[in-house]
């Protein structure tokens, strides 16, 4: 259990070939309202924001520092992972209206690509599959897997809901 603790918060990666990436950071990125507060009629990026950009930026350089760094002018796609221990509403159903609490996964997004584009030096405007999912975890931590894609074979309109 320690060791599964102790890998959740140092960060750690594993790269299985030249065409993948995977992070993990023992915390979360800041949700939108969370990143932009606002004073009066201006938003101002927060410490939250500051603390995030610059610990993401620390830790994805610490696990990539050994792995190939990712080739310009081909498309990736990257998933991002939110884990959390506390997604369901302790009230509900009898207190809380709704059984899951509100986090937003999408505005959480773009802090992450832009973390691992800094470090990377790869623009998001490579990421032509973004996937993000939020699921129970034991501890709040971010899971980032980036890999290089073929676009010839992204026709995901041939999916079936059971295949997803």
């Amino acid at each position: 259990m320690a060791e599964q603790l102790e890998r959740i918060t140092l960060a750690t990666v594993s790269s299985t070939d030249e065409g993948l990436w995977i992070v993990e950071l023992g915390y979360l990125p800041p949700s939108i309202n969370e990143a932009y507060p606002s004073s009066g009629n201006k938003r101002f990026p927060s410490k939250a924001l500051k603390d995030f950009k610059t610990n993401a930026k620390y830790d994805i350089s610490k696990q990539l520092s050994k792995t190939k760094s990712p080739e310009k002018n081909h498309p990736y796609g990257i998933v991002i992972q939110l884990f959390m221990p506390d997604i369901i509403n302790k009230g509900w159903p009898n207190k809380a209206a709704n059984r899951y609490k509100h986090v937003d996964v999408s505005n959480r997004v773009k802090f992450v690509e832009d973390a691992m584009a800094e470090v990377l030096d790869l623009d998001d405007e490579h990421n032509f599959i973004v996937v993000a999912t939020k699921s129970f975890g034991p501890q709040e931590r971010t899971t980032i897997i980036l890999w290089r894609c073929d676009i010839r074979t992204m026709d995901l309109t041939e999916l079936q809901p059971t295949m997803i």
